[in-house]
């Protein structure tokens, strides 16, 4: 296995093992803001925004070229999302933080990866079997 093909895996293996961890802190975060803990939900949003940012920023290369745009589209909803739920927590909104973390940022981020693994195929097979 080549340095290459040997980062790339690694970076596979990071992502894969952090989607789990990105769902399981979303679905902390819903608990948390029916325990009104605003301020920790908000920590964890910001965890969340950077783990999926450097898993996009290291990812972008491997992509399947055909689904570009599709993967694109799914990025442009994760994005869309984040910024209005950050709009909601910027005025303190618990109702509409509730509403765009369960009617928009969850969907948005289950719609990402499921177009990531789908972009990702060729390279998982490329360089992990």
């Amino acid at each position: 296995m080549n340095q290459g093909t040997s980062q790339r895996a690694q970076i596979i293996h990071y992502s894969l093992e952090l989607l789990p961890t990105i769902e399981e802190a979303l679905l902390h975060m819903q608990k948390q803001l029916e325990e009104l803990r605003l301020e920790e939900s908000a920590v964890l949003l910001t965890d969340v925004s950077q783990a999926i940012g450097k898993i996009v920023h290291y990812s972008l290369p491997m992509l399947n070229e055909s689904r570009d745009q599709f993967m694109m589209d799914a990025i442009i909803g994760l994005r869309e999302s984040m910024e209005l739920i950050a709009d909601a927590y910027e005025d303190s909104n618990l109702a509409g933080i509730q509403d765009a973390l369960r009617g928009r940022l969850i969907p948005a981020f289950v719609h990402w990866r499921y177009e990531l693994l789908k972009s990702l195929g060729p390279a998982i097979a490329e360089c992990c079997n």
